[in-house]
């Protein structure tokens, strides 16, 4: 199993690739305009993490966890990002 990111893919920007259990899972992006960030890829598989720790299958762990990024990197304009607690 593993997720291929999709934040420089040139045909589909955005988009992420789940591949477990034999099956490709495509997970669109929530938002069309994001801004790039700096540890976005460390973000992303910590929150992925987190949400297998807190339970959730992989799927939706992954699902969570891109929604959490695209919050991350849309936070501002610059290269840094801001962490949100929901």
């Amino acid at each position: 199993m593993f997720l291929l990111k999709g934040g420089h893919n040139k045909t589909k920007k955005g988009y992420d690739y789940l591949y477990t259990d034999g099956k490709c899972y495509e997970l669109e992006p929530n938002k069309k305009d994001i801004f790039e960030k700096h540890g976005s890829g460390c973000v992303l598989s910590a929150a992925i993490v987190a949400n297998l720790a807190l339970g959730f299958d992989l799927k939706t762990a992954c699902i969570k966890a891109k929604e959490y990024v695209e919050q991350f990197l849309n936070s501002n304009h610059s290269l840094i990002g801001y962490h949100h607690v929901s």
